[in-house]
């Protein structure tokens, strides 16, 4: 299929996704991390080091069945809707997995190192993610993960790990790679962009009527608000860099690991009447306790039914 018959693709990033993207600040406050150690034996050489080939391939393969990771976002002119989402035609998986060759420890001072994120921030060109393959001394690999929370939440970010790293997914699983399926494609221009947005938009709405009171359950205020911020980002970013603000909302953090035996923690947890679960989301509460208010908790609570990753973003807290 050439690359003028494949079908236009264009989904719109909810407005409150948009907060993330706001500033430099949100942007840079928004990237997540996570760090997998998995076993070296199916992914090394026979001289021992990781073996690049086959970690694309598997990476490629993998990412297949997630299609959001191999979307770029771009703005609409004017701002006058929010970012889409759009294929990435030029996609390379070589452009978003970094293979480590230096041996490194799983210890506190590395952990930011072995998530990726002692380099720049993730380039909002590309699809909003990157990985670390790192050989452990351990003789194990750390797969670090970074992404942008705009990609998804927590509950989108379960469900495709769990999906990524089903028993039967191989290298070699049948799954086919992902520069042969059809992702589809973005419009010519991006002065197209608000006429596609209506148009899907138009589609959705059962009547005329259903129409009016969709978009009326926003007042038209607020609207312009947004479209007006999307215009003077610029101005933001000036005010940004001349009052220093990055270093006052984007403090220095730390990382921390250790390791326990599950037994010893079941133990634990048990002669505490809970279960080790509990015992996880305790010790995660008292950690974050560093003001004079006591312990602060955030509960995220998804209306998606279980297995829905169609929506990137659906979280109430409370």
């Amino acid at each position: 299929m050439s690359a003028m018959t494949k079908p236009i693709s264009v989904e719109l990033m909810a407005t409150l996704d948009e907060k993330n993207l706001r500033s430099s600040i949100e942007f840079t406050a928004a990237h997540i991390g996570a760090i997998m150690v998995v076993d070296a034996a199916p992914l090394l050489t026979e001289d021992g080091r990781i073996d690049r080939p086959k970690v694309l391939r598997a990476f490629d393969r993998a990412i297949a069945k997630v299609p959001e990771f191999s979307k770029r976002m771009i703005p609409a002119p004017l701002g006058l809707t929010a970012a889409v989402w759009v294929p990435d035609e030029s996609f390379d998986i070589a452009r978003h997995v970094y293979i480590v060759d230096e041996v490194t420890p799983l210890e506190d001072r590395t952990l930011r190192r072995l998530a990726g994120f002692e380099r720049d921030l993730l380039d909002r060109r590309l699809p909003l993610w990157d990985a670390t393959v790192t050989l452990l001394d351990n003789g194990q690999i750390a797969v670090g993960v970074r992404l942008h929370h705009v990609v998804g939440d927590a509950k989108w970010a379960f469900d495709t790990l769990t999906l990524l790293t089903e028993e039967e997914l191989s290298v070699d699983d049948g799954t086919p790679p992902l520069h042969a399926r059809d992702t589809g494609r973005a419009p010519r221009t991006r002065l197209l962009l608000p006429l596609r947005v209506l148009r899907d938009w138009w589609r959705e709405q059962p009547s005329l009527r259903a129409a009016w009171a969709e978009y009326s359950r926003k007042p038209v205020k607020k609207r312009i608000s947004r479209m007006v911020g999307r215009n003077i980002r610029w101005y933001k970013e000036w005010v940004i860099r001349r009052r220093n603000l990055a270093a006052q909302y984007l403090p220095p953090n730390r990382s921390a690991f250790f390791s326990i035996s599950r037994s010893s923690a079941e133990a634990a947890a048990s002669s505490l009447g809970g279960s080790l679960t509990d015992l996880i989301v305790a010790a995660l509460l008292t950690a974050v306790d560093d003001d004079d208010r006591g312990r602060d908790a955030l509960v995220p609570v998804t209306r998606r039914v279980k297995g829905d990753r169609s929506v990137r973003n659906d979280v109430s807290v409370l």
